[in-house]
């Protein structure tokens, strides 16, 4: 199946509207204990999809009305369950009531969520400077 580009929008769309601006975004580690997270997206928590590329959007950065970029980064914080530092594998993305709507790779580079550092500890900042969710063509 490939779908065009209006289409791509339409599905990325219907998930971040289930998302709201109430969302949140969960760190894991291996085992899917949250480590880090962000219970309250700023702003809108995403641009609408499609906005700044096909098939895309965006997370919004700290200043609550731009994208996340090097010079608007969404920093997160260890948790308790960190511990003195722990491996993030993954991070979910959740609606109001925690239902996970998307499931994200991290990594220092080439992932949907790029961070300044992947082992955090309890009370650590970590830094995002790419947060995207990504509908493909196919």
């Amino acid at each position: 199946m490939l779908l065009p580009t209006a289409s791509r929008n339409a599905a990325l769309q219907a998930v971040l509207d289930l998302i709201t601006a109430t969302g949140k975004l969960k760190f894991r580690d291996s085992g899917t204990t949250v480590i880090a997270e962000i219970t309250d997206l700023p702003g809108t928590g995403f641009e609408a999809a499609g906005a700044t590329a096909a098939g895309e959007a965006n997370f919004i950065g700290d200043n609550g009305s731009t994208i996340v970029s090097g010079g608007n980064p969404l920093t997160i914080t260890g948790i308790t369950a960190a511990g003195a530092g722990t491996a993030i594998a993954d991070a979910v993305v959740t609606d109001s009531a925690d239902v996970i709507r998307v499931t994200l790779s991290v990594g220092t580079s080439g992932t949907d969520i790029v961070l300044d550092n992947v082992n955090i500890a309890d009370g650590q900042d970590c830094v995002l400077s790419t947060a995207k969710l990504t509908q493909p063509a196919s």
